[in-house]
C-alpha cells in the first residue's frame, strides 16, 4: 500500500488510493469534507496538485493573498478546506482513477459515477 501525506495545514487528511491507480500519471481525485460535501478535481502531476492545494489552503487560513495580481482568487475548494481545517473536520482525498488528457471527454462522467459508486 502506498502512503501519501499532504503538507500542513492538510497534514491530518487521509489519502486513499484506489486499486490500479498509477501515481505517475494524471488522474481524478475526490476530496471529501465531513459535513462539507465532495469536490471532484483533475490533476496532471499528483505532487504539484497536493503541494499547491496545501499551499493555497494555508494562504487562505493565514489571510494571505491567493496571487499577487489576484488576491481574492481562492477557489471554492480552498475556502471549503480552509474552513474544514479551522473546525478540525475530517478531510479525505480519494485518488479515484487515472485520467488520459487525450481522451478528456470520452465517457468521463460515466467513469466518475462508477468510481464514486465504489467509495
Amino acid at each position: 500500500m502506498v502512503e501519501i501525506k499532504l503538507n500542513a495545514p492538510l497534514d491530518a487528511s487521509s489519502v486513499l488510493v484506489m486499486p490500479g491507480i498509477d501515481l505517475a500519471k494524471s488522474g481524478i481525485a475526490a476530496i471529501i469534507v465531513d459535513g462539507g460535501g465532495i469536490h471532484i478535481g483533475k490533476y496532471t502531476s499528483l505532487s504539484t496538485y497536493t503541494k499547491e492545494l496545501s499551499q493555497n489552503v494555508g494562504k487562505y487560513i493565514e489571510g494571505r493573498p491567493y496571487r499577487e495580481n489576484n488576491p481574492d482568487g481562492f477557489r471554492r475548494i480552498h475556502r471549503a478546506l480552509g474552513e474544514a481545517v479551522k473546525v478540525k473536520a475530517s478531510i479525505s482525498v480519494v485518488l479515484m482513477q487515472n485520467w488520459d488528457s487525450q481522451s478528456q471527454g470520452e465517457n468521463l462522467k460515466n467513469k466518475l459515477m462508477e468510481s464514486i459508486g465504489t467509495l
